[in-house]
């Protein structure tokens, strides 16, 4: 399956690393360039154990690519894995959601 994982936070990079591993196809989106390079080098900006194996196996297997572009084509499944902050008043603050959903789907549309 080829997926594309949106947002490579702790969520967003864990999910796309292992399911690399599972033997899925993933594009990485992530709106940080600096982030995106140094992913795609091999460096995770995240602590957790593996995950620098797993992003150097699923790199060399060349089923794993990044990209700052909201890339959707020929995907099976967009997972969104973006922060949801909290407001000041306590709510979950979903502008991250709403921004990638818009950008995904007027890629989509353009196809």
């Amino acid at each position: 399956m080829k997926v594309a994982v949106f947002g490579l936070g702790y969520v967003g990079l864990t999910t796309a690393v292992c399911l690399v591993r599972d033997g899925h196809s993933v594009i990485g989106i992530d709106i940080n360039h600096k982030k995106i390079g140094e992913i795609a080098s091999g460096r995770s900006p995240i602590s957790e154990p593996q995950i620098e194996h797993l992003l150097r196996s699923g790199l060399a297997s060349d089923r794993l690519h990044f990209t700052s572009e909201p890339w959707i084509d020929e995907c099976d499944m967009a997972m969104v894995c973006v922060g949801t902050p909290r407001t000041p008043d306590g709510a979950q603050n979903l502008t991250f959601i709403a921004d990638v959903s818009r950008q995904a789907g007027v890629f989509r549309d353009s196809l």
